[in-house]
Order: structure tokens, then C-alpha cells, then sequence
């Protein structure tokens, strides 16, 4: 059985994966309540808990109109 562990021929590697997602509409009154959409969104489809820092480059498209 090769164990990677006691290996004295092989080396552990590590990395950084950065995923981005682009998009990610929501209809809201401010930014912190566009975050927190954000964020529930992630959560229920992703299982992902995002920081404020992770959500960057907010921008509006423009109003609503509710009929």
C-alpha cells in the first residue's frame, strides 16, 4: 500500500482555487440588503458561507418599478 505520508520520494503539494461568479441579480432597497441576498443565495445553493469581502465590484443596473 503507498502511503504518501512516509513517502520519502514524493511531495506534498497545496494550492489556492479561486472561483468567481459573476451576476448573481437581486432587487434590493441598499447594498448591505443586495449582501445579505447574496450571501442567503450562496448558502441555500451552494452550501457557502460568503464574508462581506468576498462579495466585491457591486454595482446597480438601475431601478425597479413595482406595479
Amino acid at each position: 500500500m503507498d502511503n504518501t505520508y512516509l513517502s520519502r520520494d514524493k511531495t506534498e503539494y497545496y494550492c489556492t482555487i479561486k472561483l468567481v461568479f459573476d451576476g448573481n441579480n437581486h432587487v434590493a432597497k441598499d447594498k448591505e440588503e443586495y449582501v445579505k441576498k447574496v450571501k442567503e443565495q450562496f448558502y441555500d445553493d451552494f452550501n457557502i458561507h460568503l464574508d462581506d469581502k468576498e462579495i466585491q465590484n457591486i454595482q446597480e443596473s438601475g431601478s425597479v418599478l413595482w406595479y
